[in-house]
């Protein structure tokens, strides 16, 4: 329809990545103008955490699924207190996974609104310049902070 009735028209796609597993998904993506692919953690055991998935997602198909694709962009959620995805050993898991997986650019991003869990809380705005410095550095790969002003 895109096509046929607003051809200059991009098409973009937030996804959460967890059904990248099934080829006929990632075969898609090459449909689409703007691929956002969620990820925010670095480790399986973080993404458990962050994310708390349906059981049968696995974090090593996502990240495999995620090298596979072309012209990504990934868009990450973090977040300070309990749990927290920004200690340094958790943003260097992150970098290394970003260096694996070669995205055309990441977003990196907090929480902007009220959540269930009380422990946790955003991560300001300078903080998220600060890891969006180190993550180019550390992968070559442009970063953005994103944040409301």
């Amino acid at each position: 329809m895109r096509n046929k009735y607003r051809p200059k028209v991009k098409v973009a796609l937030l996804s959460n990545s967890t059904g990248l597993a099934r080829e006929s998904i990632l075969l898609s993506l090459s449909k689409i103008d703007f691929a956002v692919l969620k990820l925010d953690a670095g480790t399986d055991e973080k993404f458990w955490v962050i994310n708390r998935p349906a059981r049968g997602i696995n974090f090593s198909e996502i990240i495999d699924s995620l090298c596979s694709a072309k012209e990504l962009y990934i868009l990450t959620l973090l977040i300070e207190g309990n749990p927290s995805n920004v200690t340094e050993d958790d943003l260097k898991a992150y970098f290394q996974k970003i260096s694996f997986i070669q995205p055309k650019e990441v977003h990196i991003s907090s929480i902007d609104r009220p959540v269930p869990n009380r422990a946790i809380s955003l991560v300001s705005k300078d903080r998220l310049e600060e890891i969006s410095d180190w993550d180019k550095k550390e992968t070559g790969i442009e970063s953005r902070p994103i944040y409301l002003q």
